[in-house]
C-alpha cells in the first residue's frame, strides 16, 4: 500500500520515458519496440540510477531554465541595439538566442515536469508527441547550422575580406536565418509522420511499427551526417582558419578596428569551442545506445548526464559573449544605464515639482 510520502515522489519510470533524444532513429531496430528502460518492468538494479537521474533533473531544470531565461533574452536585447547596416552578426547572435530559448521551453521545462511530478508532456498525446519530438530534432539541427554559419561566415571575411565587404551584410543575414529554418524544420517533418504513442508501447511516445527499418536507417544516416557531423566538421575547420589568422596578425593589429575584429572572432571561437564540447559527448553517447546494454545503470546515467551538458549550452551563451566582448560588455552598461538614468531622471523632476509647490503628489518608486 502506497503511504503518503510515495505519493509525492515522481514515477520513476514515467520519469525514463522522457529523455529527449532517446526518441531518436538511432534507436530504431527491426522489432520495432522500445528498449527495456522505456519499460515499467525495468530491472530493480536500475533504482539507484534512476534516482540519481531524478534528482539531477529536479535539482538542475529549476536553475538552468531561469538562467537560461535571463541569458538569452539578455542576447536578444542587447543585440538588438547593436544591429547596423554594415553587419549581419547581430541578427545571427539574436536567431541563435531564440533557438536556445524555444529549446529551454521544448526540453528543459518538459525534463523539470517529469522529473517534479511524474507526468510526460510528450506522452500525454498524439500531438504532443509528434510535436515535441519534431521540434527538438528541428531546433537540434538549426542551433548546429546557425553557428556554423556565423563562424563559416566568419572565416570568410578574414580570408577573403574585400569578397564580404562588397555584400550586404544585414540582408545576407536575414537570408542565411530564413534558408536555414526552413530548411531544419523541412528536413526533420518525418518526426511528424513517424513518432506516434499509438504503438508499440501504448502509453509511450516511440516509432511507428510499419516504418521499413532500412528507410530508416538509412533516413537516420543521411541525419546524422548532415545535422551533427558536417556542421561541426564546418565549425572546426573554421574555428582552425580563425585562430590561425588572429594568431598570425596578432603582433601586427594596433589599430581600433584590428583589435575589434579580433574580439568577435575569439568570441566565435570560444563559443564554437564551448559547443562543440558540450555537445558532442551527447551525440556520442546517444550513438553508443544499441552498442550497450539497455540494463546498464551507470550508462544510463551518464547518458542523461550528457543530455544535461548540451542543454547548459543553451543557456550560458550570455556569460561567454560578456567575458570575450567588449563591445557587448559596453552594450549591457549603457542598457542598464539608460534605465537607472530615466529612474533617477524621472525622481529628480518629481522633486523639483514638489519643491515648487507645482505637484504635491509623491511619487512612488
Amino acid at each position: 500500500m502506497m503511504n503518503s510520502s510515495d505519493a509525492l515522489q515522481p514515477d520513476l519510470n514515467v520519469t525514463l520515458t522522457e529523455h529527449w533524444f532517446d526518441t531518436g532513429w538511432q534507436d530504431y531496430n527491426s522489432s520495432s519496440t522500445p528498449p527495456d528502460y522505456l519499460s515499467h518492468n525495468a530491472s530493480a538494479e536500475y533504482l539507484p540510477w534512476k534516482e540519481r537521474v531524478v534528482k539531477m533533473w529536479q535539482v538542475t531544470c529549476p536553475i538552468l531554465f531561469i538562467l537560461g531565461n535571463f541569458d538569452n533574452v539578455m542576447v536578444i536585447l542587447i543585440m538588438r541595439r547593436m544591429i547596423t547596416n554594415e553587419t549581419g552578426f547581430p541578427l545571427l547572435f539574436m536567431a541563435l538566442a531564440v533557438t536556445d530559448l524555444l529549446f529551454l521551453y521544448v526540453v528543459l521545462l518538459p525534463h523539470w515536469v517529469v522529473a517534479q511530478f511524474g507526468y510526460s508532456i510528450r506522452d500525454a498525446s498524439e500531438v504532443t508527441c509528434k510535436l515535441q519530438t519534431y521540434m527538438v530534432y528541428s531546433l537540434v539541427t538549426l542551433s548546429g547550422w546557425l553557428l556554423a554559419a556565423m563562424t563559416a561566415q566568419r572565416a570568410i571575411h578574414i580570408v577573403w575580406p574585400f569578397k564580404m565587404m562588397a555584400r550586404q551584410p544585414r540582408r545576407q543575414a536575414l537570408r542565411t536565418i530564413l534558408i536555414l529554418t526552413s530548411a531544419s524544420f523541412i528536413f526533420c517533418s518525418f518526426a511528424l509522420y513517424g513518432a506516434t504513442t499509438k504503438d508499440p508501447a501504448g502509453d509511450h511516445c516511440w516509432w511507428r511499427t510499419d516504418l521499413d527499418p532500412m528507410v530508416v536507417r538509412v533516413y537516420y544516416c543521411i541525419a546524422t551526417f548532415l545535422n551533427t557531423v558536417l556542421p561541426f566538421l564546418v565549425i572546426i575547420v573554421c574555428n582552425c582558419l580563425m585562430i590561425r589568422a588572429v594568431t598570425m596578425s596578432a603582433s601586427r593589429q594596433t589599430d581600433t578596428h584590428g583589435g575589434a575584429v579580433s574580439r568577435m572572432t575569439l568570441t566565435l571561437i570560444v563559443v564554437s569551442f564551448v559547443f562543440i564540447v558540450l555537445t558532442m559527448p551527447m551525440y556520442i553517447m546517444r550513438s553508443t545506445t544499441q552498442r550497450i546494454s539497455e540494463q546498464d545503470g551507470s550508462f544510463f546515467f551518464w547518458a542523461n548526464f550528457t543530455d544535461l551538458m548540451g542543454v547548459t549550452n543553451c543557456a550560458i551563451n550570455f556569460c561567454l559573449y560578456a567575458m570575450t566582448g567588449s563591445r557587448f560588455r559596453k552594450e549591457v552598461k549603457r542598457l542598464f544605464c539608460k534605465k537607472v538614468n530615466k529612474f533617477q531622471g524621472s525622481t529628480r523632476t518629481t522633486r523639483n515639482i514638489d519643491e515648487r509647490g507645482e505637484h504635491t503628489r509623491t511619487a512612488d518608486f
